[in-house]
């Protein structure tokens, strides 16, 4: 399956509820998202490299949630973060791929847009790793995340 041709296209949307509904002044932040892509097969340009349109490679979705409450607003306490995702491959016979998250996000610093948190992940699903497509895994973690 190496050499498949995969021409995958992703349409996305967020939504962010409380801003549309002008509450930005709130400790609450909230985001609604959802995936679906499509898979048109095609022909790979390069031809002699024998390779075939990408016949097992069909569509796929995924939607989530993700919630941040920020602790003591007026100190810079840091915040809290629960998040949950969905998502369903053709592939698979639409077996629904689960994730949880649940976290602190440490006070921001001066640097615009870093920030460090640490959580704890719950997954159930399909196999993230691409060799291992037809495999379903289920595993805890306790993540540390650095963003700059």
């Amino acid at each position: 399956m190496a050499n498949l041709v995969r021409d995958d296209f992703v349409f996305s949307i967020a939504l962010y509820p409380l801003q549309l509904l002008h509450q930005t002044d709130s400790q609450i932040s909230f985001m609604l998202y959802g995936d679906y892509s499509p898979v048109l097969l095609g022909e790979d340009f390069l031809t002699d490299r024998d390779t075939t349109p990408g016949y097992h490679a069909y569509l796929w979705y995924q939607a989530g949630f993700e919630g941040i409450y920020q602790l003591l607003k007026d100190h810079n306490a840091g915040s809290i973060y629960l998040a949950s995702q969905v998502s369903a491959w053709q592939l698979n016979g639409f077996a629904p791929n689960i994730s949880g998250s649940i976290g602190y996000i440490f006070p921001t610093s001066e640097i615009p847009g870093a920030r460090i948190s640490f959580g704890l992940t719950y997954y159930d699903g399909q196999s993230t790793m691409n060799n291992f497509i037809y495999t379903r895994e289920r595993y805890t973690k306790v993540v540390l995340n650095i963003d700059v």
